[in-house]
């Protein structure tokens, strides 16, 4: 009986890493959510102690992180981060290949980090032009009301035949 699940994982691996081949070939949202689904079924057929498990848990952060670049699903920079502190977590410190798993979550804070400070930097560039434009708006809505009351002061001083 457990011969059929390790087989079943090992199926679901190989379908995620063709339909990732594929993906990486044609593009295309839906096979990549497709590949997101596959890895989340091995994730979850894949027990804490089993050894592929760190393999899932980077396969399925690297998809995510694919799928926010092209979506900017709002979940996903946690999610993200999240398995690749798992990942992290599963390499104790001393094992030989903890500093890989340390450079994916340090890349992966860098990435989000960049991204939060363009937006900012953005936002505050749509702050600064709407400003702009509203004040721009009320110069233009003040210069309105001068000439017209320019217009009816002069309109005003007018003798009476040239009204």
């Amino acid at each position: 009986m457990s011969g059929k699940p390790a087989e079943t994982v090992t199926g679901l691996r190989r379908r995620a890493a063709d339909v990732y081949r594929e993906y990486e070939c044609r593009g295309g949202l839906g096979i990549l959510e497709e590949v997101i689904s596959l890895h989340r079924r091995v994730l979850e057929l894949n027990p804490v102690d089993h050894p592929d498990r760190l393999a899932s848990l980077n396969n399925l952060a690297h998809c995510i992180q694919s799928r926010y670049r092209s979506l900017g699903t709002l979940g996903d920079p946690d999610e993200a981060i999240s398995l690749n502190q798992q990942a992290l977590d599963l390499r104790s410190i001393g094992h030989p290949y903890r500093s890989s798993s340390m450079t994916s979550l340090s890349a992966i804070h860098e990435y989000f980090s960049k991204l939060l400070t363009l937006l900012s930097h953005k936002m505050r560039s749509i702050q600064i032009t709407t400003a702009l434009l509203l004040h721009r708006g009320i110069v233009d809505e003040l210069y309105t009301w001068f000439f017209f009351l320019l217009t009816l002061f002069f309109v005003s001083k007018l003798p009476p035949s040239a009204k």
